[in-house]
């Protein structure tokens, strides 16, 4: 019966992922955001033991730096943004050279560049990244900040 199970939700999350891959680069970014809150609130909501574990673990990590409510608050937030950089994955192949500054501002990639002969660039869901990798102890990094889009 587990197996059973096992492969009905497995066909049922790859039709899921399948007709998200086609309906998320057709929404709008305003979209693509309050899709990915709604889901990531959501999925805290439905996976509670793994909700569960990510509040203790911020329990463990930070003691009683935070309350309980905020504990809980972090946890569905992280699910959230989880949601939002796998809405930004599939909604990626939107990006154009055309378009490509209005959601993303680079910094020191020409430095960069410079240095290695090609920008090295890695993407994170966050406020700033820094770039890698640095090879050399006085190679330069790059450093970029993604636009809020909301």
């Amino acid at each position: 019966m587990r197996s059973q199970w096992k492969r009905i939700r497995y066909r049922l999350e790859w039709l899921g992922l399948l007709l998200a891959t086609k309906l998320i680069p057709l929404c709008s970014r305003r979209v693509c955001n309050h899709l990915a809150r709604t889901a990531g609130a959501l999925l805290s909501f439905l996976d509670g033991h793994r909700f569960e574990v990510a509040v203790d673990n911020l329990r463990v990590a930070f003691g009683n730096q935070f309350s309980a409510d905020e504990r809980r608050k972090l946890a569905r937030e992280s699910f959230q943004y989880f949601a939002r950089t796998m809405v930004d994955l599939l909604w990626s192949p939107r990006l154009t050279q055309q378009n490509f500054a209005r959601y993303i501002e680079c910094q020191n990639f020409e430095e960069t560049a410079r240095d290695t002969g090609r920008p090295d660039a890695e993407s994170h869901r966050g406020v700033w990244s820094r770039h890698r990798p640095a090879r050399r102890r006085n190679e330069r990094t790059a450093v970029h900040q993604s636009r809020k889009t909301e």
